[in-house]
């Protein structure tokens, strides 16, 4: 099962006896707030060990037999395993930041922002990418759409890659901003996630100010302006 991390054993000594323990280690998230009663079913086939009968020579024991092509004095029964975890109470999420955009994570992440170009000029895309390293699940990243004032923002770019157990990942958002016009301009972006560890949301703050140069291409600004990056994210029009 690819939703269960690599099989660790161990042992354990429960009233005095010694057993055998393995350990599937996984993760899973609650989708809504509320109590939450969980119990696990799994059923398997256990192996208990048999008295050894007398006999009067080892021809006459075929548990020797048993023995020697691999077996053992034991004998197998169906069981059904079972684990609950009850009294959990699972809270909702407090409002966000009002000047910072959430982008779904739950955990302990760490995002950073960077621009593909210090040098803007109008009507000539370039890039903002969001990356973001942690723990907890990318099932709930989303990409917001930004806004930014003197900048067309087209659709993001999403590409993440998670642990099988779910429990860490590494994920980047991209946006192919377009300055509109020439001048002083300003890019200032703020994303956040939450930390479970902190009770409340981290933020990551991105401010940038240039000034957008006239574009080499003797396009005018109202036509389309091809960035030669070979897909529709690279054109522009007014």
């Amino acid at each position: 099962n690819n939703k269960f991390g690599k099989l660790r054993r161990a042992t354990e000594k429960i009233n005095g006896q010694q057993f055998e323990v393995y350990i599937l280690p996984t993760s899973f998230r609650a989708i809504s707030p509320g109590k939450l009663k969980f119990k696990s079913v799994e059923n398997c086939i256990i192996k208990i060990p048999q008295e050894t009968k007398r006999r009067s020579s080892i021809f006459d024991d075929d548990d020797f037999f048993d023995r020697f092509m691999g077996g053992g004095n034991y004998r197998q029964a169906p069981k059904a395993l079972t684990a609950e975890i009850a009294n959990v109470t699972i809270k909702d999420l407090p409002k966000e930041p009002a000047d910072s955009k959430f982008v779904g994570l739950i955990g302990e992440w760490d995002i950073k922002m960077d621009l593909s170009s210090d040098k803007l000029k109008a009507g000539e895309p370039v890039t903002l990418s969001a990356t973001m390293l942690g723990t907890g699940t990318l099932e709930t990243l989303k990409a917001p759409e930004l806004d930014i004032p003197g900048f067309r923002a087209y659709p993001p770019e999403v590409d993440k890659k998670e642990s099988k157990t779910g429990g860490s990942g590494r994920a980047e958002i991209k946006y192919v901003l377009i300055p509109t016009s020439e001048g002083k301009a300003e890019i200032n972006v703020s994303l956040c996630s939450f930390s479970c560890d902190k009770g409340a949301y981290s933020e990551a703050r991105f401010r940038r100010e240039a000034t957008v140069a006239k574009s080499d291409s003797a396009a005018p600004l109202g036509k389309v302006v091809d960035s030669g990056a070979g897909s529709a994210k690279g054109a522009a029009t007014q």
